[in-house]
């Protein structure tokens, strides 16, 4: 039985082009959105909203206070910056969407967004930018050998 063409995909990467303008840098939390967004972690119009804060914890603790959050480091984030008590449920579930999508790794119980082999744990943009070149190149390669291969078949 040949394998479905769904079972192939290891991985999607989905970016988004988004118009910015002062209407819509409202605040962090739009800022946040928008980023999520850009970056496809969330779909438009998307009701789902634990997510959101659960981002903002993270970049706000690596970024700003430059170390790297445990989970309870995150629910306090959330409890004062959003005034949400999140369910640890949801938010280990979102947890575990955010490092299936590759956007963030763990270890030793600590979140975080990779930073490049020899760059800055702390600088948001070298993160970012590493998340997107590491999943864009190696889609880049792999179109490549496609279209080696198509150019033999």
């Amino acid at each position: 039985m040949p394998i479905s063409e769904s079972e192939l995909i290891e991985n999607e990467l989905k970016l988004r082009l988004i118009r910015i303008d002062n209407s819509s840098i409202v605040s962090r939390r739009s800022l946040i959105r928008l980023l999520a967004l850009s970056l496809g972690i969330i779909n438009p119009g998307e009701s789902r909203q634990s997510i959101i804060p659960i981002i903002d914890a993270i970049i706000y603790i690596q970024f700003n206070m430059k170390r790297y959050p445990v989970v309870d480091d995150i629910k306090a984030y959330i409890n004062e910056r959003w005034n949400i008590n999140i369910n640890i449920k949801t938010l280990y579930y979102h947890l575990l969407k955010l490092k299936e999508l590759g956007f963030i790794e763990s270890e030793k119980g600590q979140y975080f967004i990779k930073p490049p082999l020899n760059g800055d744990p702390y600088n948001i943009k070298d993160c970012i930018r590493y998340y997107l070149d590491r999943n864009i190149n190696e889609i880049k390669m792999q179109i490549d050998n496609l279209l080696d291969n198509i150019k033999n078949a």
